[in-house]
């Protein structure tokens, strides 16, 4: 009775897999072209954006419409203007003083000079103390130069022009198209030369400043197409790489690269995200980083064991994967790492 319960206990007890038998997935491999992709983040900025300051001092007054947060000027337009009326008049009589000039020197001139007479003549006939200043009649010998020299007619002529550069200065004027984004003062307020009175934006073009691993560079290239997009990812855009710069960041390693956007719906100051297709690697595969021993180092299954192979890590993503060569095509790679892998041991696959 005993020998014939030993029997059947026999039978009914479960076959066991050897207890250091790993069960693990794997991934036939096979090798391919894979782009690279650089990723990177970095901040909008407008191309066209400026701080509005002013030269001259008086009162600030409006142009055609107000010097506001918001407002769209077109290229040219008058963003605003400074009080100028007790500076014109000063201009003015310094240009009645220069007629009074011209006209004092004409009897000398016309005696020593006859053949530039008629010239000085037109050039007083046209001269009006309401319009800038027409360029003075060429001298054709060195002693009329000398001559008006001595008569103070160059010092003043240079003089007034000089004020009329500065009472140009009164009126700031869009140099593109665009919006005011920041107003410091208010209409009536006394500008002092110096201040700051605002900020003037393009909407137009942008440039997306990324910065990119050193040993990156040699994927970048001016003109390449770019594909940016919002850190949300619900929108997308094209740009191109217009400049490169190579100063080193000792930080982080890393160039900069400037982004070309051409789209109205930027906005200055937004963080966008950019993939750069750097190139096509042929023959490789990619790997999560944390199958790579000791970086070039891989495990593959080959007949219910870990055997570890060479590899030649050529690129490192971003995304905690790497591109390697040298695994053949049809081996056997895990899928995730095992803990305690190690070469020969022994391991079941699992079906995916």
């Amino acid at each position: 009775m005993a020998a014939r319960y030993m029997a059947n206990s026999k039978k009914d007890i479960p076959k066991v897999n050897n207890v250091n038998e790993v069960s693990v997935y794997v991934t036939e491999v096979k090798n391919s072209g894979i782009p690279v992709k650089i990723v990177a983040t970095g901040q909008v900025e407008a191309r066209n954006k400026i701080e509005v300051y002013s030269e001259v001092q008086g009162i600030m007054e409006n142009g055609m419409q107000a010097f506001l947060e918001g407002n769209y000027f077109r290229e040219g337009e008058l963003l605003l203007k400074i009080n100028s009326e007790e500076f014109e008049s000063s201009l003015k009589a310094q240009k009645s003083s220069f007629f009074n000039q011209l006209v004092g020197m004409m009897p000398d001139l016309s005696l020593d000079f006859p053949a530039s007479a008629e010239r000085w003549n037109q050039y007083i006939r046209q001269f009006s103390v309401e319009k800038a200043l027409k360029d003075l009649p060429v001298s054709t010998t060195e002693q009329e130069k000398y001559y008006l020299a001595t008569k103070g007619i160059l010092t003043s002529y240079y003089n007034i022009k000089n004020l009329e550069v500065r009472l140009a200065k009164h009126r700031i004027r869009a140099p593109f198209s665009g919006y005011v984004t920041d107003v410091m003062v208010k209409t009536g307020t006394l500008i002092r030369p110096g201040q700051k009175l605002g900020e003037f934006v393009s909407q137009h073009v942008f440039e997306l400043k990324v910065p990119v691993n050193a040993g990156d560079e040699k994927f970048l290239s001016i003109g390449k197409k770019v594909k940016v997009h919002n850190i949300e990812r619900s929108k997308s855009w094209t740009g191109k790489v217009i400049r490169i710069n190579k100063k080193l960041n000792t930080a982080t390693q890393s160039i900069i690269a400037v982004i070309e956007l051409n789209d109205p719906g930027l906005r200055d100051g937004m963080f966008l995200e950019a993939e750069l297709d750097a190139k096509v690697l042929d023959q490789v595969v990619e790997v999560s980083r944390k199958l790579l021993q000791s970086d070039n180092k891989i495990f593959v299954v080959r007949d219910s064991v870990l055997t570890g192979i060479q590899v030649d890590p050529v690129y490192f993503n971003n995304d905690g994967t790497a591109l390697v060569r040298n695994i053949p095509d049809g081996s056997k790679l895990l899928s995730q790492p095992v803990p305690g892998a190690h070469e020969g041991m022994k391991v079941s696959i699992l079906d995916n």
